[in-house]
């Protein structure tokens, strides 16, 4: 007989594209703690977006919530049949399907909080998450605070950082004639784009071998390459396609600049930080790992003069540059480590189930990687 925790990890396809690698260390975390776990993607999920371990369940993702909604209770009888013991939506853009999955599997669940588009998704959803055994897992403190005002249990809404695994040994990244820098961002060009690709232009007079490599979030960045091309940069410029190794990208990067203030919590930015990455990013109040002059340098509302003296320092200081990464670095392995992530996870299902965590035994046998 099976005994003991199974989560239902709940993931859709832009929150997979943007977060695979955080996605797969959950999944060997848990299953190391003596969790089972179900991997709930979409049917055209690749291989190599998940973990070889645990079980799969497939469904038909969509762009409309009402849609997603109906599609994700339609997986009730196959969670069941598995005896999954709590649900985890890992996207806002999931609860709705998520909780209403519970309601019909009288299971607990676990909502993520990333973005602040989530705080008005919690209001419109106020009477099923009320319904359910819900509890809140906030991306950072911010958000955190903010969700907890509205939350029903407030002793349920826990804040856990998103994690990576930091580099021992990081080497010297020399700046030699190639400049690598990612930029991170939605991918829709806006007027916070645009003074980055003005400042783009003087930086490249002088650096002619910058490269740009820009990470949309899952959009096919269809207007950045546009904007590239109106402001001749597109030698200049490369746009990273879904499902690429983040990284594997940063591994071989000088920068990576965060244009945008989204409101929205990502784990690249983080593990840029835990390869020891200079971040250069706009300030925004919802990411409380943005710190100035510790783990990023920040400008408030930079305009094309902002960026271009934040390239130029990291490039002409380059000592300065270093220290600002190895500083980032350090945070990221005092906050940030995945195995606390993990750690956090499976107490905030043990809080939210109102059970004393078992380990699970089949004849004393370990979990194996069984798929549906």
């Amino acid at each position: 007989m099976i005994t003991g925790m199974y989560a239902a990890l709940i993931a859709d396809t832009a929150w997979l594209a943007d977060e695979q690698t955080m996605f797969r260390f959950m999944i060997v975390g848990l299953l190391d703690e003596q969790v089972r776990v179900a991997q709930v993607v979409p049917r055209r999920t690749g291989d190599e977006q998940i973990s070889t371990f645990g079980a799969r369940v497939a469904w038909r993702d969509s762009r409309h919530e009402w849609v997603r909604r109906a599609r994700l209770a339609w997986l009730a009888d196959d969670l069941d049949s598995l005896r999954v013991t709590v649900l985890h939506a890992l996207d806002g853009r999931l609860w709705d399907g998520a909780l209403q999955l519970a309601l019909r599997l009288g299971l607990p669940v676990v909502l993520n909080v990333s973005s602040s588009d989530d705080l008005e998704r919690a209001a419109r959803l106020r009477r099923s998450i009320a319904a359910c055994r819900t509890a809140f897992c906030a991306a950072t403190a911010p958000l955190g605070d903010a969700i907890r005002r509205g939350a029903p249990d407030p002793s349920l809404v826990e804040v856990i950082a998103f994690g990576a695994h930091v580099e021992q040994h990081v080497p010297p990244r020399p700046l030699d004639d190639t400049l690598c820098i990612v930029v991170t961002g939605n991918g829709v060009y806006d007027a916070q784009y645009q003074v980055l690709f003005s400042a783009m232009g003087a930086f490249v007079a002088d650096h002619p071998g910058a490269m740009f490599f820009f990470d949309g979030q899952g959009s096919d960045q269809h207007q950045l390459w546009q904007a590239a091309r109106r402001c001749g940069l597109l030698s200049h410029a490369s746009m990273i396609p879904p499902h690429a190794g983040h990284r594997e990208l940063l591994s071989g990067a000088h920068l990576l600049i965060q244009p945008q203030s989204l409101g929205r919590a990502r784990n690249l930015t983080i593990e840029a930080m835990g390869v020891g990455l200079p971040v250069l990013a706009r300030r925004d109040d919802w990411l409380d790992y943005l710190i100035d002059g510790h783990t990023a340098w920040l400008a408030d509302t930079p305009d094309a003069d902002d960026w271009a003296m934040m390239l130029r320092r990291s490039i002409e200081q380059p000592q300065a540059a270093q220290q600002l990464g190895e500083s980032a670095q350090q945070w990221v392995r005092d906050h940030h480590l995945a195995a606390n992530q993990v750690e956090k996870t499976i107490q905030l299902y043990r809080n939210v189930s109102g059970e004393s965590y078992k380990l699970f035994e089949q004849d004393g046998a370990a979990p194996n990687g069984s798929s549906k």
